[in-house]
């Protein structure tokens, strides 16, 4: 999988995001390119939506493009079966039927 500096190396204005390292210059004293430092941002971004999507549908959701609504849904649907089965198993403890 490419990142996002090596997507975008033609495009960028600063001309090497690489060197740019996200946030600081390649000496460390200067401020690095803008553009970079947001694609790293956005790069966390899409990566941790990514994987509490996928958490929160149990695997079955892990592009970040989903509409949010999707994601709910199945999380609901996920959250409904759990509670019946947390239910169920103490109305079995308690020897008592539905």
């Amino acid at each position: 999988m490419k990142s996002w500096t090596t997507i975008y190396d033609d495009l960028l204005p600063c001309g090497h995001p690489a060197a740019c390292n996200g946030l600081a210059g390649q000496d460390g004293d200067q401020p690095g390119c803008g553009w970079c430092a947001d694609l790293a941002d956005l790069n966390m971004l899409i990566d941790h939506l990514s994987r509490t999507y996928d958490h929160f549908t149990e695997g079955r959701i892990s592009k970040p493009n989903t509409k949010p609504e999707e994601v709910f849904a199945i999380a609901d649907d996920l959250e409904s079966v759990r509670t019946k089965e947390l239910i169920r198993d103490a109305l079995d403890e308690r020897g008592e039927t539905r």
